[in-house]
């Protein structure tokens, strides 16, 4: 499916995904409800869910987690919109990577609510009243809308875990991972599709887009990268991030494995050998691997294009 998404993405005509003209800033009541707007209010989305039980914006379920903006993060949220109205998508301009979007600000005024929905990973954001919706890039400017929606993410403990199967209080690779990966006799690289959920070939329930084996030159690499310890380091922060799986290394030694699962979305690596499993960010480490996995698969746009965003 994302694979799908992304040529869709590519040909469309009108250069966004849903195919509307968004060759126009926002009409004038549209900007009326965020300029003076009541009251604004953060939701945490879950683009992976096809269930809805707290209900949806702009087609994305709402996660439990949302939090009202006070006086000063509601000017800031608004500041940005307003001041960013004009630097709106051209025609014809496309995007290669899957909507998945994770975060949504609902702006209230009166019977009147707009939302706008970022999406971090593609560096874009949409603003939607009613059935009329403006698609914005902000490409040249992500380090600073990133900051600016982070801070409104949940940060404790309680935030939304970064996969069921990764235990969140180890924090480096223990000693039977790092002898499978240094010993290992073969090593298979997965390119996965997170989002089809109709895959009946998956790999710890992510649909298996291909595979190849890696040849030892590559291979020998990767482990040098898997093995620097300072590549995972201690941290108390669990990310408020789905886990959307893109790749896996499958390290075999005789009839052990280890798995090496890369969510370039969420900057996060899951380390997994039987019951033991470490997450650490892998932000450090993540332009190194793509260069790996552009040599294993050389045609893959997808990959090419995070190398040229990260």
């Amino acid at each position: 499916m994302k694979r799908i998404l992304l040529l869709f993405c590519m040909l469309s005509t009108l250069g966004s995904c849903n195919g509307q003209d968004i060759n126009r800033v926002p009409d004038k009541k549209t900007m009326s409800v965020i300029k003076k707007s009541e009251k604004v209010v953060y939701y945490a989305l879950d683009p992976m869910s096809e269930d809805c039980p707290n209900g949806d914006i702009y087609g994305f379920a709402k996660t439990d987690y949302t939090k009202k903006l006070d006086i000063t993060e509601k000017d800031s949220i608004i500041n940005f919109v307003i001041g960013n109205k004009d630097n709106y998508r051209k025609s014809g301009k496309g995007k290669f990577c899957p909507p998945a979007p994770q975060d949504a600000f609902l702006f209230f005024k009166g019977k009147d609510t707009v939302a706008v929905v970022f999406d971090l990973d593609c560096a874009t954001y949409t603003v939607v009243k009613d059935t009329l919706k403006y698609e914005y890039d902000f490409d040249h400017n992500y380090a600073n809308v990133s900051k600016l929606i982070k801070q409104f993410r949940q940060q404790d403990s309680d935030a939304i875990k970064l996969c069921p199967s990764v235990d969140s209080s180890q924090k480096t690779l223990t000693d039977k991972m790092k002898r499978i990966i240094s010993e290992s006799d073969s090593v298979v690289c997965y390119l996965l599709d997170p989002m089809d959920k109709t895959c009946s070939d998956t790999l710890r329930g992510f649909c298996i887009l291909e595979r190849n084996s890696i040849e030892s030159r590559l291979s020998d690499s990767l482990r040098n990268i898997l093995l620097d310890e300072s590549f995972f380091p201690h941290s108390d922060i669990i990310k408020n991030c789905t886990f959307l799986c893109d790749m896996d290394f499958r390290f075999y030694l005789k009839d052990e494995y280890v798995d090496v699962m890369f969510a370039f979305y969420c900057d996060e690596c899951a380390v997994i050998c039987g019951k033991e499993s470490v997450r650490t960010d892998s932000k450090a480490m993540q332009k190194d691997i793509l260069i790996i996995a552009k040599d294993i698969f050389p045609k893959d746009r997808y990959i090419r294009h995070l190398l040229n965003t990260k």
